[in-house]
């Protein structure tokens, strides 16, 4: 399972739009928050309240899926594990 392009682009600029006033990105100061280009990928700007509220809701047209004989953890999976698709 993979997150459309088109999904993430939206989710990083819609992220990058609102970092610039917070103290992360607005202290004035080298931050090792930001990579060489003054791009911020590690802060996430809004509340937490705000972060469980977006993690509440799954949305699976946000992804493109494999069927299940694709699926897989590949060869560093821990014994016993178990696909997403078999919960």
């Amino acid at each position: 399972m993979d997150v459309r392009p088109e999904v993430q682009a939206a989710f990083n600029a819609e992220v990058q739009q609102a970092l610039p006033p917070t103290v992360y990105n607005a202290g004035g100061c080298a931050s090792y928050y930001l990579d060489s280009n003054g791009i911020n990928s590690f802060s996430w700007p809004w509340s937490t309240g705000r972060m469980r509220r977006r993690l509440a809701d799954f949305d699976p047209e946000a992804y493109v899926t494999e069927g299940p004989e694709q699926a897989s953890y590949g060869p560093t999976a821990p014994s016993g594990s178990r696909s997403v698709r078999g919960r």
